[in-house]
């Protein structure tokens, strides 16, 4: 799992020092960067990096959003009638996709694959 979004990562790590920069991609996200890779974000403008970064790290993964700001917040989720008991207190956002495909009894989800633009 990812230690932070975004904008936290480019808090702690300065695009302008590779080696850290690179190692913190490692570390954070699990990602092996190549020269090629982080010399493309390092010409990033510093008000678009942020954005960049996600795009990259989202293909990177093989996802894509919607938007690429996030706030890593709590959000309330809550759940009326039957299976509601199954979405109480505190829970991982993959735990909710897991128990809404147990409740509805599907056996497999396919997504489609995301194109690099």
């Amino acid at each position: 799992k990812a230690k932070g979004t975004t904008a936290m990562f480019l808090k702690k790590y300065d695009i302008n020092n590779k080696d850290a920069f690179v190692k913190g991609i490692k570390e954070w996200y699990d990602i092996t960067m190549s020269d090629a890779e982080y010399e493309t974000l390092k010409k990033v403008p510093a008000n678009n990096l942020r954005r960049e970064l996600a795009r990259y790290l989202s293909f990177k993964m093989g996802f894509g959003w919607t938007t690429y700001d996030h706030t890593a917040q709590p959000v309330p989720v809550y759940a009326f009638g039957p299976g509601a008991q199954y979405f109480t207190g505190v829970m991982d956002n993959t735990d909710i996709a897991k128990t809404l495909i147990r409740l509805t009894n599907v056996s497999s989800v396919a997504f489609p694959s995301v194109a690099a633009k």
